[in-house]
């Protein structure tokens, strides 16, 4: 098997749970007690008691996405994952379902915003770690984005969204592990691997790969 592993961006790579509980809170009144997760402050805007409650959380990812970017971290335990794959030879390459522009609010460029917090996370320092710019893609449809994970000849993909490895067009022949740092996203495909951390993940491509 070839060792090529696909990740997700929003949510897989970049955590922005903090941030999307701070501006919740900050520019439209989330009440503070509302858990800091992103899954958590979705749900909240998403009742239907909260009125005008989803063009509030569009306009919310549109800020998080894009000028608020550079406060989001890398997910934790993500950087000696790709320290993993690059001891055992393992290629990585990125494939994220994103809009060039916000849907609402202020437009601002989210591929410039994510090329620019690729760069002051992943690619300004020297690191044990390498991941080809020419392996990095944004694609403004989720169609787009499953072909090119088929065209980019991907043997595992790691995403956070079930809806993908859902998907009818997703490629049978790739390996899919979801990304559930919470434990939240209950699913009853027998043929994804749930991992809660990004230590359980290279676990699963130690097994997944044969590796030592």
């Amino acid at each position: 098997m070839e060792k090529h592993i696909g990740l997700d961006f929003d949510n897989t790579i970049v955590k922005y749970d903090e941030v999307f509980h701070k501006y919740g809170v900050n520019i439209f009144g989330m009440p503070k007690r509302i858990p800091q997760t992103k899954t958590s402050v979705k749900e909240y805007f998403w009742d239907y008691k909260n009125e005008g409650g989803w063009e509030h959380w569009v306009e919310l990812q549109g800020i998080v996405y894009g000028e608020k970017m550079l406060e989001a971290k890398p997910s934790p335990g993500l950087e000696k994952f790709l320290e993993h794959c690059q001891r055992n030879a393992i290629r990585v390459s990125i494939s994220s379902h994103k809009t060039e522009f916000p849907k609402r609010g202020t437009q601002v460029n989210l591929w410039d915003s994510a090329w620019q917090w690729l760069e002051e996370n992943l690619f300004s320092i020297r690191r044990n770690f390498k991941i080809c710019k020419s392996d990095i893609f944004f694609e403004p449809e989720r169609s787009l984005k499953i072909l090119r994970i088929k065209n980019l000849g991907c043997t595992v993909f790691v995403d956070d969204l079930i809806e993908v490895f859902n998907d009818p067009t997703f490629p049978e022949h790739v390996k899919k592990i979801l990304y559930d740092p919470h434990n939240q996203k209950c699913h009853e495909k027998t043929d994804v691997i749930s991992c809660k951390s990004w230590e359980k993940i290279s676990f699963n491509i130690n097994n997944l790969y044969i590796l030592n």
